[in-house]
């Protein structure tokens, strides 16, 4: 048992050769790290993002299905997940109570 724990240690040490065979899948899968947006600035082109991102233009076409490549406008949120995290609900603002002759923490409260 402890050999077969010091041979894992050996093949995955760092600088090691890696027995696993490459796939084009890891070439063309979503890279870590990346923000869920890209808002699109002044010049920006769908090509440029994705050398930018890492992504193709076959996945930032899919994850942004009604964008038109042709027509990005400054200012507009691109999807870099497939499932972009849902918005955060906004906060509720401030709240204010004019306090009235005779009220108490307790009547405001209720």
């Amino acid at each position: 048992m402890l050999l077969a724990a010091v041979a894992v240690v050996i093949t995955t040490s760092p600088g090691g050769v890696s027995t696993r065979p490459s796939s084009s899948r890891a070439v063309h899968s979503t890279p870590r790290n990346l923000p869920p947006y890209w808002t699109v600035r002044p010049g920006d082109t769908l090509t440029e993002i994705s050398h930018k991102t890492g992504l193709t233009l076959n996945q930032l076409e899919t994850y942004n299905p009604n964008t038109d490549p042709q027509s990005l406008v400054p200012g507009q949120r691109l999807n870099l997940w497939p499932r972009p995290p849902a918005p955060r609900p906004k906060p509720l603002g401030p709240r204010f109570w004019t306090v009235k002759s005779g009220e108490s923490f307790g009547s405001i409260a209720s």
